[in-house]
């Protein structure tokens, strides 16, 4: 426990930092923990979803909100992080974002 301590001071404890933050670095445990909570808030949105009345359509509005608004500004905001971290640029991301979004609209 002793030599854990110095690396978990270090750490970045607030997940908004990790999740809502696209600038800035995040080293691996970091980015795990966004994975991992990622990964938690897609399952705790599928639930949530499943649950809500689809006579009322709020499932609908909420899954909206969760799966193209919400979860992935916090996959570009993690992933954004790590890159810059790895010294890569997020601008390749950002256009695959764009392009995703142009190709949904042009789907719909």
């Amino acid at each position: 426990m002793q030599r854990l301590a110095p690396y978990v001071a270090g750490m970045i404890t607030d997940p908004r930092q990790i999740l809502l933050r696209p600038g800035g670095r995040l080293p691996r445990a970091e980015f795990m923990v966004g994975a991992v909570a990622f990964v938690a808030l897609s399952y705790a949105g599928i639930a949530i979803m499943q649950w809500l009345d689809p006579a009322t359509g709020a499932g609908f509005w909420f899954g909206l909100f969760v799966f193209v608004f919400a979860l992935p500004y916090m996959l570009y905001s993690v992933a954004g992080q790590r890159l810059h971290d790895m010294g890569r640029s997020v601008w390749p991301l950002t256009w695959l974002l764009v392009l995703m979004v142009i190709a949904m609209f042009a789907v719909a």
